[in-house]
Order: C-alpha cells, then structure tokens, then sequence
C-alpha cells in the first residue's frame, strides 16, 4: 500500500520545525488567546448534550450520517441477521427531489433613500446575483446543502470572495518528442478565477463561540477548520510574509504547550501529514479576522474583516428547532431514527422466524454426531431414525398479524416524513381526483416546514452574495480602448441570463457596466440602447434586452436592498402546465357558456404559454397589427362586431393578415 504521508522528493525540504516564529510579545499573547478561545469552542462541543440525545456533536453527527446512508453494522455473532429497509434514505431523497423542483431564485428590490423603488436596478442586480451563480455551478451545491439540512439538521455555507490560480507551464521548444534531456518551459502563475464562491461547509469544520445561542448573527465569535494539501496551501498563501514558518509535522492541540505556541508547532485537530490546517476566525463585534496556517498566525494583530457589511460570511440554517436556546437543530434521520430501528428489527426478526421454518432448531438423540447438511434438499442419510431429529419448537414461519405490524411500522415512516403520494408511489385501489388533491394538501402541509427552512437558507445566502457583489463585481477589470471616441476606458465585467422577455417569450437579458452611459431618446431609432438590442436579436435570433448601469453612480447611491425567496413552481414542470391548461379549460368554458369569447389578454397568455412549455413566444406564435376603425377595435369591449365576425376578433382588411389564436387552439396546442 502507497505511503499517504510520503513528500514529494522533488520539491525543496521545507521543513522547519525548529524555526521560531518571530512573534512580539504582544503577539505571543494574542496567539495564546486565539488558542484558548478556540479550544474552548472545541471543548463545548464534544461534551455530552440532552439536545443530540446525550450524545456528543461527532457521535450525534455520525449517527445522522450513517442514517441518512442506511449504514448495515458489521455482524456481531455468527447467527445475527443484517438489514436495513432503507426507508430513512428514501424518505430523505423524496423530500430533496421535492424541493428540487421549487425555484428559489431570490427576487431583489432596491429602494433610494426616498424609499422609492428602482425596478431596473432590481432587476438588473437579480441578473448578476443568478450569473454569478452560474459561474459558481451553484446548482449543484444547492442540493448538497438541501442534503445536509436535512440529513444533518443543520447547514452552513460561506460566501467569499477568490481569486484562483493555477501553474501555466510553456514548452521552450515547438514539440516534444520524446526526449529527456535539453527540455526546458517557462512557468507562472495564471489566475483562472475571480468571482463568488459559495462553500458548504461541514459541521464538524465549524466551532462557534456559545452552543446555546441560536442566533448566528449573535455568536461571539466563529471559527472554521479546513485541510488542504501543502501545495495547495503554498499556491494560496505562498506569498504571504510568514509563509516560512509553516511546517508539515505538527503535534496535537489537545495539549498546547508554551513551546507549542512559540514555536508554532500545534494543530486543533490531529491529520495526516502534509497537509495544512487552515483555521479562519473571525469575531465581529471587535472586527478581528485571523488566519491560522498550522498554528502559524499570517495576519497583524487585530487585522479587520476583508468585507465591508460587518457581518460573519457564514450562514446557519436548521431544519426543526430543538429549543431557541441551542444553535443546532433536528434533522430528518432523528425525527424518523426510533421508527426505522423499530422496522428494521420487525424485518431481521421476521427474516430469522422465516429461517427458523425452513431449517428450524433440533435435538439430536440418536448418539451420533451429526452434519447439518444432512437435512438439505435430496440429502439421503443412511441408518438414522427421522424421530431421533425432531425440531425443538414449533414452526409457522411470519404470521398475518406480524405483517400487519410491519405494514403499520412502514405507514408511521411515512406519516413522519412524506405520504407514498410525494414519493412517486400510487395510492392503493381506485382514488377520485378529490382524494388525490387532498394527499397532495396533507403533503404540502408535512412539506411546509423543509420547504421554508430550505428557502430561508437561500435567502440568507442571497443576501450576502448581494453585499459581496455591491463589494467588489463593480470594481474594473482591466482598460480597453473606446474607437467611436477614441480614448482609453475601464472595463468591467458583464452578467447575461437566459430570462423570460415581457412581451417577446423566451430570450436573453444583459447587464453590461460603464462610465459613459449610452444616448437613449424617447422615441424607438434614436435609441442607442434600443439598436443595440435590435441588433444583437436579430444576431441571435432570440429577443435581447439590455440594461447599463453606472458603477460608480451605483456605489454612491444609498439603496436599500430587500431579498425574498417565494418557492413556487419552475415555469417548466410538469404541474405548472397541468395548473396553465387547467386555466385555458376555464376561459374556454366560459366562453361557451357566455357565448362570446371572454376578454382575456392574449398577449399574456401567449407570453405564459411559451414561458411554461419553454418555448419563445415570438417564434411560437406570430403577431398581428391591430387595426382601428374609426379609434375602436371590433370585438373590444365597447366597440360593435363586423358583420359576419365573431364577438373577441380583430376584423380582417383586405389583404389577409395573420390571426391571434384564440383559447381554443392554445388548449387544443397541449
């Protein structure tokens, strides 16, 4: 087997395990009050607590994981029987594939100082929350979060603001072939990330300063452990002054030492060798943040958080409160863990009594040893009385009361987590559509709690995405040179999403940054901004609408910023066209009972239409130009109908034109 601690040969040794850390004796002070705080925190922890059922958090945190992976112990006899029913794990699945098909984009609304509201900036700011995300793949790390909300019953998450980097090596010669020596490349660092990160971060990795608050906005301070490999640790913090001194053997922490501290050579908790111990601590009422390489203090005394809105950049969410006065919460697997173990033992015994029917315990009086395989199928023993064998208790094998027991074990799962109905299973017999909407009710009702736990979660993450982008995504990026004005101007960064077009269906919608604010007059061909959208539509095929903001009119404006989260349905799914055709059927009913078509607006439903079979609107359906006879429009409310026209259409000239569908042919387009 591989040495996992082997170090590269290759790489200069840089070990220093003997080299003092040039710490004033204010800092060595400080060091040991970082260490004390910290170790306090860890200590807290790992004390038993009624709230994880006496447990410790790591033995409360274990035992959440391994239910929420249906853990099979190792055997601890011979005879014992092994099984889980994994209902635990399917009932936790169903319910993230649940809140999976929610959308819970946040909605951002920005009010000036004379709380009027500022649509376009809303919008705009919506549109680089959800790029930047994109660029995050937060997509994925959503469902890892909804996972551990509810697995773990409490989740956190980072916001923070990186620059990545990577090593750029260049062959000094056109093409290897194959040769070892007079090879030579020139290598650099490469930066081939800047932007939002959002990191879960586990619990384990995650010390607060007071358990029993239940605030996170109110803990005294937090701390974060992480590990990474030295060379990891070297491209991020190589440059930094005190680099130097950090070393790659390291005793534990559990027992600091003076010398521990002065020669930097603890760790909060034991790990493998070569890698690096990255605690963050930050505490906000005295705006102190610290990082800590292999106890290795890399920043000033009293260095301020990097970010500006003085809040932490972690997030807490639970799933149920165990109590306001305790800062975890109760999860899925806790709430579900008596139950399953009463089913799993019903299913090993029920497995053990049908093992006992077919080869059941039995005396043996005839004198002789003997095998157990002499009662396997077509077995013929020779000179052995049947009666010398007989079975020592009577065997029925799983009788109709025990398999009800089972079945009522098996309901009161799913009556704790989510009925057969949101689990993708059909109700038993013949259910009327009234029946089946009133499970879909007392699902919504089991659903009600995850699905606000999961979306406060986003909102929390969406407002400090918000503050770290109003930071630093308006900051320039470069210069570029202006043609049409012939000067050099900053460059900034740009957000483009794919969004539904008021009036155009599925397009794209751009947020692009700059000093000089484009010429907009109030009429359509005099607008820069609008032929810049009419041109890139017609690049594109698809509708574009584009808004400018100015960087630094927006920084110096004093907005204030609201975020919501409403989970609602994606436009897409497969209930949100069920619930829209159920729509049009009404409209269309109406009609026939009134015996005129009923004043909807077509242009919205047609908008709607497209928007939930994700279609563009303008390619789906096409438009037509209103005429107007003498200032009214025939079939409108007021106006008369032609003669042979049907109340609700427009009259057609004489050339033909093109007509508006009407609610029967969208119901009849499903």
């Amino acid at each position: 087997m591989a040495d996992q601690n082997a170090i590269n040969p290759v790489l200069p040794d840089e070990k220093k395990l003997e080299k003092q850390v040039p710490y004033s004796e204010k800092e060595k002070e400080y060091a040991g009050y970082l260490q004390t705080r910290l170790q306090i925190a860890r200590d807290q922890r790992n004390q038993n607590h009624d709230e994880f059922d006496g447990m410790t958090y790591m033995q409360w945190y274990e035992s959440n994981l391994k239910g929420a992976n249906s853990f099979i112990a190792p055997k601890k006899n011979k005879e014992d029987t092994t099984f889980v029913t994994g209902t635990t794990r399917q009932a936790l699945l169903a319910m993230i594939a649940k809140i999976s098909q929610l959308n819970l984009s946040p909605e951002i609304k920005a009010f000036d100082k004379n709380d009027h509201e500022d649509v376009h900036t809303g919008q705009a700011m919506e549109d680089i929350v959800l790029k930047a995300d994109e660029l995050d793949h937060d997509e994925e790390k959503k469902l890892l979060r909804q996972y551990e909300l509810f697995s773990q019953g409490t989740a956190f998450a980072e916001e923070v603001w990186t620059e990545e980097f990577r090593s750029n090596k260049t062959l000094n010669q056109k093409k290897w072939e194959g040769q070892i020596k007079d090879v030579d490349w020139k290598e650099n660092l490469e930066k081939v990330y800047e932007g939002c990160r959002r990191n879960l971060l586990p619990g384990p990795n995650v010390f607060l300063g007071a358990i029993t608050e239940f605030d996170m906005e109110q803990q005294p301070y937090i701390f974060t452990v992480d590990y990474i490999p030295y060379d990891e640790a070297k491209a991020l913090y190589g440059e930094w002054e005190r680099w130097e001194y950090v070393t790659r053997d390291l005793q534990n922490f559990s027992e600091p030492t003076p010398q521990a501290i002065l020669y930097n050579n603890w760790r909060l908790q034991t790990t493998r060798k070569d890698m690096v111990e990255v605690i963050k601590y930050q505490d906000k009422w005295a705006n102190e943040f610290m990082v800590i390489l292999n106890g290795v203090m890399m920043m000033p005394i009293g260095f301020p958080m990097p970010w500006k809105y003085g809040e932490y950049n972690i997030v807490k969410q639970v799933y149920e409160i165990i109590t306001p006065y305790f800062a975890y919460g109760g999860s899925l697997i806790k709430r579900l863990k008596t139950a399953q173990a009463l089913e799993d033992e019903f299913w090993r015994l029920a497995i053990l009594k049908t093992q006992q029917s077919f080869q059941p315990p039995r005396g043996n009086l005839s004198g002789k040893v003997l095998s157990s395989r002499i009662f396997m199928p077509g077995k013929i023993t020779q000179g052995l009385d049947p009666a010398m064998v007989k079975p020592l208790v009577e065997t029925t094998g799983v009788n109709s009361s025990e398999v009800q027991i089972m079945q009522m074990l098996k309901q009161n799962l799913h009556d704790n987590s989510l009925p057969d109905i949101s689990q993708g299973q059909e109700p038993q017999g013949d259910q009327t559509a009234t029946e089946i909407m009133q499970l879909q009710r007392e699902a919504k009702v089991l659903l009600g709690l995850a699905v606000f736990s999961a979306a406060l979660l986003e909102k929390k993450l969406a407002i400090l995405r918000l503050f770290d982008i109003l930071e630093n995504w308006f900051e320039p990026v470069g210069t570029e040179a202006d043609e049409i004005r012939g000067e050099i101007k900053q460059k900034y960064r740009s957000a483009s999403v794919q969004a539904s077009i008021e009036g155009a269906g599925k397009g794209r919608r751009m947020v692009k940054l700059t000093d000089q604010m484009p010429q907009q007059e109030p009429f359509p061909g005099k607008d820069e901004v609008y032929d810049e959208e009419e041109s890139l539509s017609e690049t594109e095929g698809q509708p574009v609408r584009i808004t400018y903001l100015n960087p630094k009119e927006l920084k110096s404006v004093k907005y204030t910023w609201f975020v919501e989260v409403n989970p609602r349905e994606k436009e897409s799914s497969e209930l949100s066209k069920v619930l829209f055709n159920t729509m049009l059927q009404g409209l269309q009913q109406i009609g026939a009972t009134a015996q005129v078509m009923p004043t909807a607006n077509l242009d919205f439903i047609q908008e709607r239409f497209a928007e939930v079979w994700n279609l563009p609107a303008d390619k789906a359906f096409t438009k037509q130009a209103q005429q107007m006879m003498a200032g009214q429009i025939p079939g409108m409310p007021g106006s008369p109908a032609a003669p042979g026209q049907v109340p609700g259409q427009i009259q057609q000239g004489a050339a033909p034109q093109p007509q508006k569908p009407s609610i029967n042919t969208l119901v009849n387009a499903k």
